[in-house]
């Protein structure tokens, strides 16, 4: 603050602005207004804490342990399948067997609703 100004005079006033601007915005908005944007929109949020009932809860708990993956290239039928079981996101997995990234199950669908294709000559000869 006192960078943009130059002056020590104008330092307190441009304090207890923004200290009062910041009070007011959490008396007014609460959280703020990205956060509840983001609830608005049914996006999942991530807390900075952990409720106490949770503490002791392990992964192990509440993982599946069959992980369901999709490699880069796959069948359709195999799309189906997976398409039918509750998990909104799956692992995108090299040939390698490393993962590379999460698949959202509605893109999954779009890419079959739009027929897009991997077309097995065209990479076979590459």
């Amino acid at each position: 603050m006192l960078e943009t100004t130059q002056q020590i005079n104008f330092f307190i006033p441009m304090l207890l602005t923004i200290l009062t601007s910041n009070v007011v915005s959490k008396l007014i908005a609460g959280n703020g207004l990205y956060e509840r944007a983001l609830r608005l929109k049914n996006i999942p949020l991530l807390r900075n804490h952990v409720p106490k009932s949770e503490k002791k809860t392990t992964a192990y708990q509440i993982m599946s342990p069959l992980v369901l993956t999709v490699q880069g290239i796959v069948g359709v039928d195999y799309l189906s399948d997976i398409l039918q079981k509750p998990y909104s996101m799956y692992p995108v997995l090299n040939t390698a067997g490393n993962i590379v990234g999460m698949m959202p199950k509605n893109f999954l669908i779009v890419l079959i609703e739009n027929h897009h294709w991997m077309d097995v000559n065209k990479l076979s000869s590459e």
